[in-house]
C-alpha cells in the first residue's frame, strides 16, 4: 500500500466510526482548521497556489528510461 491509499482506508474507517478528521479539528487558539492556516504558512497566495496547480495539471510526465516514443 502506498501512504496515499493508507490515507484513503484511515479516512473511511474514520467515518465508519463516526469520528472526525483531525485535519478538521479547529484549533482553539486561532479558530481555524489545519486547511485554513496552510497557506499562510507556505508564504502562497491562493491565487499563486490554483495557478501553479493548473500548470502541473497541464504538464506531463517524462517518458521512462527505454520507452517507446511515438
Amino acid at each position: 500500500m502506498t501512504e496515499v491509499t493508507v490515507n484513503i482506508y484511515s479516512l473511511a474507517a474514520q467515518r465508519t466510526l463516526g469520528q472526525p478528521s483531525n485535519l478538521l479539528t479547529v484549533d482553539p487558539k486561532t479558530g481555524l482548521n489545519h486547511f485554513q492556516t496552510a497557506l499562510p504558512k507556505l508564504g502562497i497566495q491562493r491565487d499563486q497556489l490554483r495557478e501553479d496547480l493548473r500548470r502541473l495539471r497541464k504538464a506531463r510526465p517524462a517518458p521512462a528510461v527505454g520507452a517507446r516514443l511515438r
